[in-house]
Order: C-alpha cells, then structure tokens, then sequence
C-alpha cells in the first residue's frame, strides 16, 4: 500500500486532535439548508487506487481445520515476510508474493518447532486462478489497518485526547477497530469504536500484588504486541528460565521474541485463551506469555477494586452518537489525508442505500384484549391494562385466581418483600388476573437439598407457579454467582414442568420493573399478552434455530446441543418453542438433523423462514433446500449476526444563523428504530432497537437473506418478531426466534429442559 512514499507521509501537530483537519463525518456545507433529518453510517468507500496488487495461495491440509490454521499461518507469515498477510475466502492472501522455496523454509520451520498444530499443512501452493474480490481488498485494507505499526499508530494518536484516566490504577482506552464490507459490489471500510478498561500496569507488575500466583485465572488481559484480548486459564509452575527457550521456537516475531529474551529469570509464565482478537481471530487454542507480554484488562464488575465507583465507570463507559462521530472523524482524518477512504455513506449522497421503516412497509402494530388494535410500542402497556390480554389461558378464565408459591431466598428482606407482592399483586389484578399467594418457604441456607424440599413442600400447595425471590449472591460452602442461583432454581423447577419466576432482591424496590414481572409470569401459565395485527405475508412459519457450545472436559473441540428456540406461526397467536438435544461435532448442523427439525407432517407444504442465529455453516443451506423439495416446503434462509455491524446516526441541522462558507452545525441523535443501511439486495444492517439512555448510540444486527426472499422481507421479519417478547416491555435487539435460543441451549446443556420437548410456556424468561 502507498503509506511510505513522502507524498503520503503521516505529520501531526499535538494540538490538532481531537478536532482533524478534514472531518469525514461533519455535514457537508451546502448553500440550501437542510431540514430533513439525514442518516449516516461509520461506512467509508475504500479508494480502490490505493489497494495494492494482491496475490493469494492455497493451503492442501490434510486432517486440520483449514480456517483456524489458516489464520495462524497468516501471523507467521506476517512475523517471517515483509508485506501484508491475512487469511479470507479460504486462501492465504498478500501484497508481497514469496517463492515455494521461502515458503517450504518457513513450514520447515513450522513442522519442527509446532508439529501439532502445523503438520497438517502438507504444502503452500500460489492460486493461479485467483480473482480479487471487493471482500477480499476490504478485509486487506482492515487487516493492513489493524497489524502495521506504522499507520496503526498514527490512528492510535488521533484517539490519544479521548482516553480517560479514572484512577491511579485504571483508564478508559478508546479503540477504533476497522472491518472490510462490500457495497453494491465496492470495497468499504468501518470504522467503529470501542472502550478498553485498562489497568496502568502490565501482568508482572499486577502479579506481585497478589499473595498467590493461581489468583490470575480468569483475569481478562490483552497481548501488548498483537492486540489479542483472552482469559488466563492457566500459570505455569516453572518460570521464565524454564520455557524460555520453547516460548522462542513457539514464535518468528521480533516485538516477542525480544519480551521473551528480556524476562526476568523467576517471570511468571501464564496460559491464555484468546477471545477477540484482531490479527488472529481465528486462533482459539490456549497460547503461553510472559507475564511481561501481557496488559491487564479490568472488567465493569472490578471498578470497586481499583478505587473507581461502577456507576461512574459505566458513564464513562457509555457513547453518545456525537461522541462516537467525534472519534470516528479523528480516525477518518488519518485515513482521508493519504486518501485510502472517501467520505462517509449518507441518505443525502447514497439515498438508495438507507431504508426507513415505510420502505419495508414496516408498521409496529400489535392486538390486544378484544383484538384492540395499538400503533405504538410505547402504549402496549396502557392498552393491556385497559383492554387486557388478547388471549386468556382456559385454565384462567376471568375472575380464577392465579396460585402462586413463594420461594423466599431473601427472608431478611421483609419489608421489601411485603411491598413488592403488594405492588405485583396490584399489576395483575389491572390486567384482569387475580393472584392467591398459597404457600412460602425460607431459604435461609442456599444448597441444592434445601432448595428441593423447599420445592417439594411448595409443589404440595398446587401452585401453578413458583415466585423465587433471590439475594444478588447465593452461599453454598462457597461463593455461588448471581447465574448459578438462577440455574439451580430453574433446574429443580423446570425439569419437573413447574412453572417459576425468578426475581432477584435488587429488583424488590424497582417499582418501574414490576410490570415485565407481572407479565412474565401471567405469560408463564399460558396467556398471550398481544400478537401482529397483520399476518407476514411472505412466510407461513418463522423458525429461530441456534448450537450451543460445551467445551469436553479431556479432549480439544467441542460438543454441541442444538436448539430451536421459537416457532411462529401467522395462524396462531401463541409462540411455540422446540428443543433438540443433538450432540453434534464443530458447528455445522447435520442434514438429517435438521430433517428432525423440520417434519414433514408439521412443515410440508408451507412457506418457512428460518432465522439462523449467526451463519449458516457448511452444507446447511443445501441440505434445507433439498429437505424443503421432498416435503414440497419452500424454506427462505435469513442469518442474523449479532455482532460486528458498523452503527447508524442520525443527525439534525441546527439553524443558529451562521455565516455564509461557515461550516452547518448539527445535531447528533440515535436512528430511529427500523433504520437501515442495506449492502446489497441480500444483505444490510438494521436497528432493531434502540437503547433505554438517550446518550448511548444503538448497535445494528447484520441481516442476510437468501433470493428468492428479499432483503426488504427479512428486515421486515427480524423487526416484527422483536415486538413479541413479553418479558419485556422494551423490545430487546434480537427477534423473538432467536433472542432466547442461546439461554435455552445453555439450559438444556445442564439438562434444564421441559418434560416435554414442545411447548408454549416462555420457561427461559
């Protein structure tokens, strides 16, 4: 890339930031005043003159997991060959080709000092044939963004004025993470931001604070050379002289090698699982440091640790849009002055490109008691208590009380407790459901044989469902978390088809969460709050599918359970859940496996609109298809990826007289809900919701769908269904088909499941 001729070369003045001399996402100044609210995205339009000629090989693997090995093969190309390498579309790719012979050094290498992880690479062959993609120059453009210590550190100075110390011992670090997307058939670039908690110290300094060595498992921490975040599972008896010489022949790294040479003699050496990372996200296997190699990343929950108050650490924390466009436009600057990236995508410039709720015909209307109709998320409340549910349970017609057993895992909370059945007993009794408290028991110690009798003895009383107010922290003979409290209760309860909330005491004085309460435990015994006014007229049937993952105990990879969250149907207001438990290897679903998922005598004939929770792996997509024509379904396959997805803002001009060739000022806002930015015909980003704090910037899903269905239905899917959860008043990100799936997988791994697999009781609310 063109960063080390003179024309291009990177210059700063101190004083210059955080105001950038060119800012990308500023509003263009026109002569005409703008009086219409405008959408932007952290999108840029990559300069493709820039992107170098790239060159791309083939890895013949035999035995291995091409895409983990190709990804670490990547970083060891990066530490033995100058240029730029990245692992995408399943080859090896660069701007700096190499010959068979350097490339045969470099596996020899390999094969003897990591046989296990490398000696199933048999050869490194150039692709002939390859053709360079938009997806291939973006991912260059952010990976050479992200791993090249010259411009990365132009990009890290442009951030320096917006980091915030806290204390002596931790900072907020802002961080711009660049990611490659393709526009109608173009390369992009995202620029997004995050905050880093940051202890002022690195891991050997963290470490001689401590009175036992073994008190860093667990600890969050962050590899100072290749930005690779992850958990220590592990410290080493032996110190740094001991491994010394295995950690050199573990890496070709010159920044490493030399933290390796220079630790100190009796240096903890420590494992480390990686979580994210961003020059090598695919390596997942546990990696060994020095302890000097490493940062310290603190977590929310350590702030009081290190003298700093959680709910100031969590304003500090929390980005409002024009802070995040602030940033953003001092990283952009860098970028824009060697003209690697254009200005930022905007519904004035690409009109096409942003959608609003009406280009999808899109209409947040729900029914209500006596098929009221609301227009409004925000009045849902007020018209079930007017009106009340669409549908009652027949166990509950009008005016049968609802039997209620009490668990009190809180019994010094007395006075709380009294008020908090009151003001629950109150809601209910609004929406036109009476409740009769039939029975307690005391938890006044928290273990699973004292949480079964107390169960036994309230199953006795024939509740039909069970109230469990818990303290924030359960004791066993050790500490239990918040979590595992909850999962002991479910686990007793669930298993035998009982029914159960559970309140948490922090939640007792919270007068404003009372109404999810009520409504999470009316919807538990079987009524139906609201549903769509209006059927989906693409679709018969939504079905939400996920893998949830259990790492083996003994042995590398891991075993999965797969779990069909929730099944929606336009002729039934109910939703219905499935779950499968199907010990499966990696993350492809199996086809006969989703043949069980889908029978024939529930699905023939119908149109099917899954939404797969993440991608779609291996031959999943095949396999529904060819399902779908023995049974004479249709199915239309729509991914929704949680995360990754660049965010929108919206922002409005403000008119305070200025000056003719002044810059218009504006105002930065939140998206509204339904906002979206589409890529292409199949895919684009969606604000599914927006969040509680106005000063907080919404975080987009990436929606893909498959032709024949259009990306328009599937946004149109995806923000229906997130108006259908009724634990909830405010609609969470993630459609009701998939928003639970990962909580009932991770449930029905500890063996949390319903006696039966098929249901309509929300249980994992």
């Amino acid at each position: 890339m063109h960063y080390e001729t003179p024309e291009h070369s990177l210059s700063f003045r101190p004083t210059s930031f955080p105001v950038p001399s060119v800012p990308a996402l500023t509003v263009p100044q026109t002569p005409v005043a703008i009086t219409m609210p405008q959408l932007k995205i952290e999108l840029f339009p990559i300069n493709p003159a820039k992107i170098p000629p790239l060159v791309a090989y083939v890895l013949d693997v035999h035995g291995g997991e091409p895409t983990e090995l190709g990804a670490r093969l990547a970083c060891r190309c990066n530490d033995m060959f100058p240029g730029c390498w990245l692992w995408t579309e399943h080859r090896l790719v660069t701007n700096h080709a190499v010959t068979e012979a350097q490339f045969q050094q470099l596996l020899s290498s390999l094969w003897k000092s990591m046989p296990t992880t490398f000696g199933c690479i048999h050869a490194i062959q150039q692709d002939s044939t390859f053709q360079v993609s938009a997806q291939v120059q973006a991912d260059f453009v952010a990976h050479y963004l992200s791993t090249k210590a010259k411009v990365r550190k132009h990009m890290l100075h442009s951030l320096a004025n917006y980091h915030q110390k806290l204390s002596e011992y931790l900072t907020i670090r802002r961080i711009c993470t660049p990611r490659g997307w393709v526009v109608d058939g173009r390369p992009a670039l995202a620029l997004s931001m995050t905050s880093e908690i940051v202890v002022n110290q690195n891991l050997r300094a963290y470490a001689r604070q401590l009175a036992d060595p073994e008190q860093l498992k667990g600890l969050l921490v962050l590899d100072r050379n290749r930005k690779c975040k992850g958990q220590i599972v592990d410290v080493y008896k032996d110190r740094a002289s001991a491994h010394r010489e295995r950690l050199l022949n573990l890496t070709l790294n010159h920044v490493t090698r030399t933290l390796i040479e220079k630790a100190e003699d009796d240096e903890l050496v420590v494992q480390m699982r990686p979580g994210k990372a961003l020059a090598d996200n695919q390596a997942k296997k546990p990696l060994d440091y020095v302890a000097s190699a490493l940062q310290v990343v603190a977590r929310v929950e350590d702030a009081s640790q290190f003298g700093v108050k959680t709910q100031a650490l969590l304003q500090r924390l929390r980005l409002s849009p024009e802070d995040r466009s602030q940033m953003i436009s001092a990283v952009a600057a860098v970028l824009r002055r060697i003209e690697l990236i254009q200005p930022a995508f905007t519904s004035e410039k690409h009109t096409s490109s942003f959608l609003r709720p009406a280009d999808y015909d899109f209409v947040p209307h729900v029914l209500v008691g006596g098929n009221h109709l609301v227009k409004e998320e925000t009045m849902v409340l007020a018209q079930l208590r007017r009106y009340g549910f669409y549908q009652r349970s027949a166990a509950f017609p009008e005016g049968t009380p609802i039997r209620v057993g009490l668990l009190l895992g809180v019994p010094d909370h007395r006075l709380q407790i009294r008020a908090f059945l009151n003001n629950l007993q109150k809601e209910c009794q609004v929406f036109k459901f009476p409740l009769r408290f039939v029975g307690h028991a005391s938890l006044e110690l928290f273990t699973r044989v004292a949480l079964e009798r107390a169960i036994g003895y309230l199953k006795e009383q024939q509740p039909d469902i069970i109230l469990a107010l818990l303290p924030e922290r359960v004791r066993e003979q050790i500490e239990l978390s918040r979590d595992e409290g909850y999962l002991s209760v479910k686990d007793v309860t669930v298993v035998r088809g009982i029914p159960n909330q559970v309140v948490y005491a922090a939640t007792l004085s919270k007068t404003d969460a009372v109404p999810n309460i009520a409504l999470g435990l009316l919807c538990k015994v079987g009524n139906v709050p609201f549903r769509l006014a209006e059927p989906l007229q693409y679709t018969d049937v939504v079905v939400g599918i996920d893998i949830a993952r259990m790492n083996k105990a003994r042995l590398a990879g891991s075993m999965n359970t797969l779990a069909t969250t929730h099944i929606y149907q336009n002729s039934e207001p109910a939703l219905k859940y499935a779950v499968h438990q199907v010990l499966i290897e990696g993350e492809t679903i199996p086809e006969q496996t989703l043949q069980q998922f889908f029978p024939a005598e529930q699905f023939a004939g119908l149109r099917v609109l899954v939404h797969r929770d993440g991608w779609f792996r291996g031959n999943e997509r095949a396999a529904l298809k060819a399902w779908g024509q023995q049974i004479g379904a249709t199915f239309f396959l729509v991914e929704v990826v949680k995360s990754g997805a660049p965010r929108l803002y919206h922002w409005m001009p403000v008119s305070d007289g200025q000056q003719k060739g002044q810059q218009q000022p504006c105002q930065w806002l939140q998206p509204a809900k339904g906002s979206a930015f589409r890529l292409s015909d199949q895919a684009a980003f969606l604000v599914s919701s927006l969040p509680p704090f106005k000063k907080a910037t919404p975080y987009p899903l990436y929606i893909r769908a498959e032709a024949p269905l259009s990306i328009e239905h599937a946004l149109h899917s995806v923000l229906s269904l997130t108006l259908l959860h009724y634990g909830s008043l405010l609609a969470p990100r993630l459609p009701v088909t998939t928003h639970y799936s990962d909580k009932m997988a991770s449930l029905a791994l500890r063996g949390i499941r319903p006696p039966t697999a098929e249901g309509t009781d929300p249980y994992w609310i």
